[in-house]
């Protein structure tokens, strides 16, 4: 596999070239605005523009196809998400901590307690241990998650109704072996993830990564595209061809089954 990358004097990455096999993979180009903010992405599948208000918030996304504005309080809190045929509202609390969203008219409340530590949502109930780390997610149709740390913080177990499986970190933090029912599988590093094998499939297998370290695609050894990830800015996937199981998604950090959170290590991510 051949991977490119190409950047302007302020280090900001310009160019990045893929290929596998005789398959180009991405042949991205990026343009940034002089606070750094990337205001154009260039690909195979398109181009998308970024807008930005005075503060640099994300204004407006124009994607390939679509279209997605927004819209912040004094706070910077997202109050309005807007795309075609989807209107998403968004109402905080005086702390800032977001109460109710409201999509195409359906209302999903959000109940914390003292410390902050969300309680329910629409999908589930959240517990926490001492150190405010949640430890058990209960969905409402009855999917169970349980998380388990380590002296370091580290979530180093995870249970999905039942389904244990380990994780090993390196120094950086960063998974670099999990081990479940089917045997363990080890993960090659670098700045970003570059491979894994397993030990039930005896291979290896591949990853591409964006600007943003998101997996884009996951190649065999033979340069077959087995997975395929498009996201959007905020992390929600808006395309997904998956032959081989993955957790790595968004900015190469874990995304959990039950929850649909990305586990980010010092807390966990709602791309919604």
């Amino acid at each position: 596999m051949l991977k490119q990358y190409h950047y302007d004097q302020d280090k900001n990455l310009t160019g990045l070239f893929v290929q596998s096999g005789n398959a180009i993979l991405a042949n991205n180009r990026y343009l940034y605005d002089g606070n750094g903010n990337r205001t154009r992405k260039q690909q195979l599948g398109g181009e998308t523009l970024y807008h930005y208000d005075p503060l640099n918030q994300l204004q407006k996304v124009q994607y390939p196809g679509y279209t997605e504005e927004l819209f912040y309080d004094k706070a910077g809190n997202r109050t309005r998400r807007v795309t075609p045929g989807t209107e998403e509202l968004y109402q905080y609390d005086p702390r800032n901590r977001l109460t109710a969203y409201t999509k195409n008219g359906a209302t999903t409340l959000f109940r914390y307690d003292h410390a902050g530590n969300l309680l329910s949502d629409d999908k589930a109930r959240y517990s926490y241990d001492a150190f405010n780390r949640t430890i058990q997610v209960e969905t409402f149709d009855g999917n169970i998650q349980v998380n388990r740390y380590d002296a370091e913080g580290l979530r180093h177990e995870m249970e999905e109704n039942g389904s244990l499986v380990k994780f090993i970190f390196n120094p950086d933090r960063e998974v670099i072996a999990e081990q479940n029912s089917l045997g363990i599988t080890r993960y090659i590093r670098s700045s970003e993830l570059i491979a894994r094998n397993t030990d039930a499939a005896r291979t290896y297998y591949h990853y591409v990564s964006d600007e943003i370290g998101s997996t884009t695609h996951i190649v065999d050894e033979d340069g077959i595209v087995l997975n395929h990830y498009d996201y959007d800015a905020w992390g929600n996937l808006t395309a997904q061809e998956e032959a081989v199981p993955n957790r790595f998604k968004f900015t190469g950090q874990q995304l959990d089954s039950v929850t649909q959170q990305y586990y980010l290590r010092a807390r966990f991510y709602n791309p919604v």
